[in-house]
C-alpha cells in the first residue's frame, strides 16, 4: 500500500501539495491517511465500498484520483481495496 501511495498520491497529498491544500488530506504518513480530509474520513476500516479512498481511485465518483493523471492499475486498486477490507492496519 505504501509504495502505491508514495508513487501515485503523495506528490499532491502532502502538506505542501495542491491536493492537501484543497482537501486537507496528507498521504505522506499513516496518521495523515487515517486522519482523513477536512471533510471527514477517507478510510472506513473493513469497508472498501464506502471508503472514499477506494471510491476515488476506482472511479466510482465524479472525480477520479489521481486527478488529471492516468488511473491506478487494476492490481493497485485491488491492493488498496484488500488492505481496507482487512482493516487498514499500519503494518
Amino acid at each position: 500500500v505504501k509504495p502505491i501511495l508514495e508513487s501515485r498520491c503523495v506528490a499532491c497529498h502532502n502538506p505542501s501539495g495542491e491536493g492537501y491544500k484543497t482537501s486537507g488530506l496528507d498521504l505522506s504518513t499513516y496518521e495523515g491517511l487515517m486522519a482523513g480530509t477536512k471533510y471527514g474520513p477517507i478510510i472506513v476500516p473493513g469497508e472498501p465500498m464506502v471508503s472514499n479512498l477506494n471510491v476515488l481511485v476506482e472511479g466510482r465518483a465524479q472525480v477520479r484520483m489521481p486527478h488529471n493523471q492516468r488511473p491506478l492499475l487494476t492490481a493497485q486498486t485491488n491492493i488498496l481495496r484488500d488492505w481496507v477490507k482487512q482493516g487498514a492496519k499500519d503494518n
